[in-house]
């Protein structure tokens, strides 16, 4: 009888250390906190702050100006080169705007 609660007794010191020991590591821990650097702090705050959600199509649906239509006079050709390509931008005397 008294083998069986030295057992136990036994048993039961070496889980206590155990877990003594178990819980003092911290096993999630955000690394971006490491250290006392407040640009580090200030960082993760901004990170936290950022929300996800739909990200917009890879290739952009829509117009993009090239040029505004008060830059461009009646009979007047502008050369505009943006989204790595030339432009010919022209207004016809009917006050029409075509690009090339």
């Amino acid at each position: 009888m008294a083998g069986w609660w030295s057992f136990g007794g036994a048993f039961l010191l070496l889980f206590g250390i155990l877990v003594s020991y178990l819980y003092k590591i911290n096993w999630i821990k955000d690394l971006r906190l490491e250290g006392d650097n407040k640009t580090v702090l200030a960082n993760h705050l901004e990170s936290k702050k950022r929300k996800l959600g739909k990200l917009p199509p890879v290739y952009p649906n829509g117009w993009f100006a090239l040029l505004e239509s008060s830059q461009l006079g009646k009979g007047q050709v502008k050369h505009v080169a943006a989204l790595g390509q030339n432009f010919a931008v022209f207004r016809y005397f009917n006050k029409l705007i075509y690009i090339l």
